[in-house]
């Protein structure tokens, strides 16, 4: 029996440019369909319906509208009788049942693996950050130490950084039900490459094609600089244990970080020590020696793997000036108290970020 309609499966991982690949899908879906491509649901990313099929939990917190997301997502598949995308990084999580699950309920069709992949020495940074906005109060040395500590364990991890960003056993895990020519690493671009490229390469698997302007996303999931992300890490300290994860991710996360800190100065990269940056640069060759043996389908370069070692001139978060995280969280306070300040003119129907926070905490 001839196999069904393709599904690509996009499991991320993290932080390798899945937020501006899901941006251009999501503005893009018509276009898309038009060129035989389904990019089912109606939000950006298929967030609900993975967490929904994994009874997966970020961050102890089972979102309760994930609920039944799943299935109408299947539904809409199975009315369409050419590719689909199904995209969202919590799969490269997937456990073996979780995995024959997924698969099981797309036995009507030809599933592929998609994965984008970075080198390991932008990705510890880019990590680290997030988890910062995400609530974690780890140092950035604390975090690096724990990640090397753990990185040749035999035992597979389920939390923690190599639970999600160890390529080689993420992608064996899959190739256990999915054939290898069927797995597609796409490899994330070196800094300073055209801005589109990394969609180009998405697109060339996909067999879809989009004009420079639908591809020129802004990104809502943006970079910190060093000493913002060392001021959100101390306020951690104080306030992430006592704040459940929807009031964290709807106070902190999308007021304070998105629309004040990541808005505020042109400041340093958050980089690590050198001798850190030399361990992630052999690690990273390991990957690429290890990949390099295996008959998944590359797009991209498998050089852009192998990390490099980079100008360090600008220090790393340890060695930041104290002023420098002051005036970050002063800057990050002045913005948060002009907001406040706006949503209390005459005539404003938001409320405060005070009263929205109460308002979340009532029974």
């Amino acid at each position: 029996m001839s196999p069904g309609p393709v599904v690509y499966l996009h499991l991320g991982l993290p932080k390798t440019g899945t937020t501006y690949l899901q941006q251009v899908l999501s503005n893009n879906r018509e276009s898309l369909r038009d060129q035989g491509l389904l990019y089912p649901g109606a939000l950006r990313d298929h967030f609900l319906p993975v967490q929904d099929v994994m009874q997966h939990k970020f961050r102890d917190h089972y979102d309760e509208r994930a609920a039944g997301t799943w299935s109408p997502l299947l539904q809409e598949l199975r009315g369409w009788q050419k590719p689909a995308l199904i995209s969202h990084e919590i799969m490269c999580l997937a456990q073996p049942d979780q995995i024959k699950r997924v698969i099981g309920d797309l036995a009507d069709r030809e599933v592929r693996v998609l994965v984008t992949a970075r080198d390991l020495l932008r990705q510890l940074p880019a990590v680290w950050q997030e988890a910062v906005k995400n609530g974690e109060s780890d140092t950035l040395q604390a975090f690096v130490d724990r990640v090397k500590r753990n990185a040749d364990s035999d035992a597979a991890p389920t939390r923690g950084f190599w639970a999600y960003q160890d390529l080689p056993r993420i992608l064996g895990r899959w190739e256990e039900f999915i054939p290898a020519d069927r797995i597609f690493v796409v490899t994330v671009p070196p800094s300073g490459t055209a801005p589109d490229l990394l969609w180009s390469r998405a697109a060339e698997v996909l067999g879809v094609e989009l004009s420079a302007e639908q591809v020129e996303q802004p990104t809502s999931n943006t970079s910190l600089g060093a000493a913002e992300a060392e001021f959100l890490r101390r306020v951690n300290e104080q306030v992430s244990d006592t704040l459940d994860w929807p009031i964290y991710r709807e106070q902190i996360k999308r007021n304070v970080v998105r629309r004040l800190i990541a808005k505020g100065r042109d400041n340093r990269r958050i980089t690590l020590r050198p001798s850190d940056a030399e361990w992630a640069v052999e690690y990273s060759q390991r990957v690429v020696a290890t990949l390099a043996n295996r008959r998944y389908q590359l797009v991209g370069n498998l050089e852009d793997l192998r990390s490099s070692l980079p100008d360090l001139h600008d220090g790393a978060v340890a060695e930041l000036p104290e002023e420098e995280v002051v005036e970050a969280g002063v800057v990050a306070v002045a913005g948060l108290l002009r907001r406040i300040g706006n949503e209390h003119r005459p005539g404003s129907d938001t409320p405060s970020a005070g009263r929205t926070l109460r308002a979340r905490r009532a029974p």
